[in-house]
């Protein structure tokens, strides 16, 4: 985006800027009226709008119009226009809901906002169909829907339907997920409760939603938007329960990326799949609403867009690392400048990176979470390891790596206000992270070539450097949580030393046979813990 804005500054021409601004006019303004619609009685969000009304009246000026393309965009798909429009009008609906009742820094005027939101909905239209235009393309390209037979397909509705069916039981039999009264540690140290209340997923400026995802709500709202435009109009449902759906989905598709950066073949993609729905990771994830699940769509989009040295790779990686700033260590990787001999080039190109991402917070109005950056640290600080030694991290650290295929051992917690369902308390380094550990360490050593086992490798370093070195979770005992968003980087290590081995002794059957064989060992200690959870569940929390 930089780029392109320095090369327009560069050709100014006022017929061009006159004609630019006639396709856009009406950019600056409609997001204006969309962000004071979500706004609440903070000052400070007040003047990230305007920030934002200037740049974006700036780059009004300087953008193709915005109309044509659209217009163009929708009469070319008429699926994508529907669908933009049905996306659209879910997170216009889901703001409205979950701050009607919330008043305005100058006071509560609930009418306005509906005002607002009218005259706020083409800016949110077109950024949908200039999302999911680039967005649905790009997933398409990767999946290969018609590579794969219908067999396999009918396969993955079925996981996904059980899955589906499970996390209904869940829902119906208890509000444990969703307690509206009780934001956070239910279940694990989730926080679930609080982002639906919030409408973290949708909502820009929220709690949730500090400097450790500052583009949260901006790169996950059109990943929901229907959902939430049914969850909010069907009243007989949980509205949670949609929400959750919506996440099985995304983390599916996320997974079915995974398997074509890894370039398997048919038979090796089906294990792959298997394994991940047994796996506790995927199973935890299918009931319980959390951001890692957002946030590792966008990762996994982003390594496998890397993997094919996609030019969208730039934009998918600002997305990963606004849904969680971790996932930055990734967008150095997007530069074409890797090489020693232009490090010069590189480092440019990072600067240019980093503005790119400034300019979209400011875009977005997250002047006020820029702003506040420092002290939000400062409070987060309090979630690290800096009291745990570093022994009691590091079985924290292998139990984890457990935990990403196995349920961990758990029970009932008797809190102060009320029950909950925590990790026990972990004394010893745990034998199975340890081979798993070890296993992928094998396998990055000899299938070092492949680009996806190389920054899988990243990955696992960078956890390791945020679970033990910083110790982040570690105070509460739940890094069971963070199994979703790094355990991927183990499946792919695994899956593709199996793959080595496959066609090192070129045979077909030592995949299925360790798939048949992690199933059953996933399954018979997941489905009692599941159980156990589910018991707690219903008999605390009754729906």
């Amino acid at each position: 985006m930089s780029e392109y804005i320095i090369d327009r500054l560069r050709l100014l021409d006022n017929s061009i800027l006159i004609s630019d601004f006639r396709g856009n006019w009406y950019i600056p303004f409609s997001s204006a009226m969309f962000f004071l619609a979500c706004s609440k009685s903070n000052p400070l969000y007040e003047k990230s709008i305007l920030i934002s009304f200037v740049l974006m009246l700036f780059l009004s000026l300087l953008l193709p119009s915005s109309v044509d393309a659209v217009v163009k965009k929708c009469r070319e798909s008429r699926v994508l226009a529907v669908f933009s429009l049905l996306n659209s009008m879910g997170i216009c609906f889901a703001n409205l809901y979950i701050l009607w009742c919330i008043p305005f820094a100058w006071g509560y005027i609930p009418v306005l906002r509906l005002v607002f939101m009218v005259f706020g909905f083409p800016f949110v239209f077109v950024c949908n169909v200039f999302l999911w235009d680039k967005l649905s393309f790009v997933i398409i390209s990767i999946i290969n829907p018609s590579s794969i037979k219908m067999g396999e397909w009918i396969l993955y509705c079925l996981i996904l339907l059980a899955v589906a069916a499970f996390a209904t039981y869940a829902y119906i039999m208890s509000n444990a997920f969703y307690h509206m009264d009780i934001p956070y540690d239910i279940i694990y140290t989730s926080d679930s409760p609080m982002l639906l209340k919030d409408g973290s997923y949708f909502v820009i400026d929220t709690t949730q939603n500090d400097i450790r995802q500052p583009l949260f709500g901006v790169f996950s709202a059109p990943l929901i938007g229907i959902s939430s435009l049914i969850a909010y109009t069907i009243p007989f449902i949980p509205s949670a329960l949609i929400f959750d759906y919506g996440q099985i989905f995304i983390i599916f598709i996320a997974m079915l990326m995974l398997t074509k950066a890894l370039k398997l073949t048919d038979l090796q993609r089906i294990c792959f799949m298997l394994v991940t729905s047994c796996s506790y990771m995927f199973l935890l994830s299918s009931f319980m609403m959390e951001q890692y699940a957002i946030a590792v769509f966008w990762l996994i989009l982003t390594i496998c867009l890397l993997c094919g040295n996609c030019k969208e790779a730039s934009f998918a990686s600002y997305a990963a690392c606004g849904t969680l700033l971790t996932s930055a260590v990734f967008i150095p990787f997007t530069s074409t400048y890797l090489s020693v001999r232009t490090i010069g080039k590189w480092f440019k190109d990072m600067i240019l990176r980093l503005f790119d991402l400034l300019l979209l917070m400011l875009l977005f109005c997250r002047f006020n979470t820029l702003i506040g950056a420092v002290d939000s640290l400062l409070f987060l600080t309090m979630f690290t390891g800096g009291s745990v030694k570093i022994s009691d991290r590091l079985c924290q650290f292998f139990k984890f790596i457990e935990s990403i295929f196995v349920a961990p051992e758990s029970g009932l917690f008797t809190g102060i206000y009320w029950n909950s369902w925590q990790m026990n308390k972990v004394t010893s380094i745990s034998i199975a992270g340890s081979v798993i550990l070890a296993v992928a360490v094998v396998a990055l050593i000899v299938t070092r070539k492949d680009n996806i086992s190389r920054f899988a490798g990243v990955w696992i370093l960078i956890s390791a450097v945020i679970l033990i070195v910083v110790g982040w979770g570690t105070f509460e005992n739940g890094l069971v949580l963070y199994t979703l968003y790094f355990g991927w980087a183990y499946l792919v290590l695994i899956m593709n030393l199996l793959k080595w081995a496959d066609s090192k002794y070129r045979t077909k059957f030592i995949t299925p046979l360790f798939t048949m064989a992690a199933m059953i060992c996933m399954l018979i200690v997941n489905i009692p813990a599941l159980k156990n959870l589910m018991d707690f569940a219903v008999t605390e929390f009754p729906a």
